[in-house]
């Protein structure tokens, strides 16, 4: 699957896009050139969910942010996107659309009681005592741009998303022979030799006698032969055919 959407990323569509990224970023941020109904074009299409431009560009704009936090304003767009970090959002998206299709066609999903307990358990919400800070909680949400209700359903699919995986990972055994050919398949490789015969450097070539074809044939005169088969016919006689007639 990642090699299909490594394909589509290295499409003329996702090239362009990344040259308008990095070019009209000079002075704004991401969200306020795709954001508010902007470009609408679809990157990707997993199943039923599309992939627009808008979710791609959060997703790397929220990455570079996280860069940029820890190696300052030098980690620009276009540094980001010569490390790949474009490719990265993309394949994001599209590892999280197939576990949620898969998650919702199994039915999992974390009930409102687990989600509660997990956002108050959560360290960043704590304040100083260990208990959960409303105030560092809104505080979070204003910095990431993100609602409370959002957050919520965000937190909803990477717990059912988490789920699964763990269900994968426990009982997941790849057999050896499936091992072996895809081993094979994506190691494989092929050579080839070619010999290049100039007709000038060969010259003219006579044309051969009737005493030399009748030589040839003689020496290779099995590979002329037609294959040799054998006709064979089976009378079965069984106790139920026969009984009809008694």
């Amino acid at each position: 699957m990642l090699q299909v959407i490594r394909g589509k990323v290295g499409s003329w569509f996702i090239k362009i896009l990344f040259v308008l990224i990095a070019v009209a970023l000079g002075g704004v941020g991401l969200t306020g050139i795709f954001g508010g109904g902007g470009v609408r074009a679809t990157v990707a299409t997993v199943g039923s969910d599309r992939i627009t431009v808008e979710r791609l560009t959060d997703a790397f704009e929220l990455q570079l942010m996280r860069l940029q936090q820890q190696f300052g304003p030098v980690f620009d767009v276009q540094l980001a996107i010569n490390l790949g970090l474009m490719d990265q959002a993309i394949e994001g998206l599209v590892n999280e659309s197939l576990f949620d299709q898969a998650a919702g066609r199994l039915g999992v999903q974390a009930p409102d009681a687990v989600i509660v307990e997990e956002i108050r358990a959560n360290p960043l919400f704590q304040d100083g005592t260990g208990r959960f800070s409303e105030v560092q909680f809104n505080n979070f949400l204003r910095a990431n741009q993100a609602s409370e209700a959002s957050f919520v359903a965000e937190r909803r699919r990477e717990m059912a998303r988490q789920d699964l995986i763990a269900v994968i990972d426990a009982g997941a055994a790849v057999p050896d022979t499936l091992a072996e050919a895809l081993h094979r398949y994506r190691n494989e490789t092929r050579h080839i030799t070619a010999i290049v015969i100039d007709t000038v450097a060969v010259g003219d070539v006579a044309a051969p006698t009737e005493e030399e074809i009748a030589a040839y044939y003689a020496e290779n005169e099995a590979d002329y032969m037609a294959p040799e088969y054998r006709v064979l016919r089976v009378v079965s006689l069984t106790a139920e055919a026969v009984a009809e007639t008694i």
